[in-house]
């Protein structure tokens, strides 16, 4: 059961094995403040994948809209549709796969999907073209993440998806798959994304696109970035950071007197 009160209910008695309660004024705090640190002509997207993590996925992105947030990421195109019909007008960017035969409706509902490898670009493509749409789309780059994306060497394909007719290119962007590790060999490997993200980005400099970073919110902290940039968020309820406070907690029923094990 997920909270949707500024402040939890006095519970008198417990129906449910375990619950969360969000507190809406963290979440809206840990948008602030993110926005406030990121560099100079940065924006953030808050990803509200999986019901945004547990805190309610239309509910998460009414409370950042309020705050000024106007871009937003899902997993799959229902989780995007809902937003849409929820009343969310901002960016929504689709990460995961979404079947080409659905070109219309990705046009229908204004989202924009991720180009997950160069063949999928070109059914998309296809599919557009005989749905006499037009499909904003992302390129992803796989920098060492290796799970979706054209390859950061193989520049040749992420500058043919450019060249597709039905494709309008709003953005590139690569995940990052340790930046919220400082330990000294994850430190390395995501200075190595970046340069090789930079590299790719920089062979495509006359593309004129927006530059996308996916990570969690320790990397603009950590890392200095370039300018221009927005700044993909898993969420904004991280804890570990001094200027970001819990934005959900889960409780669960123990009796009185007993030990609560592990797990």
């Amino acid at each position: 059961m997920i909270g949707k009160t500024e402040q939890a209910d006095k519970r008198t008695h417990f129906t449910e094995r375990a619950w969360l309660e969000i507190n809406l004024s963290n979440l809206r705090h840990n948008a602030k403040a993110l926005q406030k640190a990121m560099p100079e002509g940065c924006a953030l997207m808050a990803v509200v994948k999986c019901d945004a993590y547990g805190h309610g996925g239309v509910l998460a992105a009414k409370e950042l809209e309020r705050t000024g947030v106007r871009s937003f990421a899902t997993a799959t195109m229902e989780e995007a549709v809902r937003l849409r019909e929820n009343g969310i007008t901002g960016e929504i960017l689709i990460l995961g796969y979404t079947d080409a035969g659905r070109a219309r409706d990705l046009c229908g509902y204004n989202l924009m999907q991720s180009v997950i490898g160069y063949e999928y670009a070109r059914l998309l493509d296809e599919a557009a073209a005989c749905a006499g749409v037009s499909v904003q789309v992302h390129i992803k780059i796989d920098t060492g993440m290796h799970r979706l994306g054209i390859s950061a060497g193989k520049t040749s394909e992420a500058g043919m998806v450019f060249a597709m007719q039905n494709l309008e290119v709003c953005g590139i962007y690569t995940h990052l798959c340790c930046a919220d590790s400082m330990r000294p060999e994850d430190i390395a490997c995501t200075r190595g994304q970046i340069a090789s993200f930079y590299r790719l980005t920089g062979a495509l400099a006359a593309c004129q696109v927006l530059v996308i970073i996916w990570c969690v919110p320790q990397l603009f902290l950590s890392f200095p970035m370039t300018r221009g940039m927005k700044y993909v968020l898993y969420a904004v309820s991280y804890m570990g950071i001094s200027l970001i406070g819990p934005a959900w907690l889960m409780f669960s029923a123990v009796y009185c007197g007993h030990k609560v094990g592990k797990g």
